[in-house]
C-alpha cells in the first residue's frame, strides 16, 4: 500500500470525477476507491497504472515520497 491518499484524491477531484465514475472507469467498486483515499487500502499495480492513465499523470505522482514510506517502515520494525 503505497498509494498516497492525499494525492489520490486531490487528482480525482481536479479530474472533476466522483469515486463512484472513477471506480466505473477503471474496473473497481467505488468503495476500493473510498478505501485507497482513506488510506487502508492498496491497488494492484494494473489499477494503479489505469487510474494514472485517467488521470494524466505517473504512477509514481501517485505514491507516497520515499521519505515517508521509510518512516512508516520504521514504525512496524520498532
Amino acid at each position: 500500500m503505497n498509494e498516497d491518499p492525499r494525492a489520490f484524491r486531490s487528482r480525482r477531484l481536479e479530474a472533476g470525477l466522483s469515486q463512484a465514475d472513477l471506480a466505473r472507469q477503471v474496473g473497481l467498486g467505488r468503495s476500493r476507491i473510498c478505501d485507497v483515499e482513506k488510506g487502508r487500502a492498496g491497488l494492484a499495480p494494473k489499477h494503479l497504472k489505469a487510474i494514472a492513465d485517467v488521470f494524466g499523470c505517473t504512477v509514481h505522482d501517485l505514491l507516497r515520497p520515499e521519505a515517508e514510506d521509510t518512516q512508516h517502515a520504521d514504525r512496524n520494525v520498532a
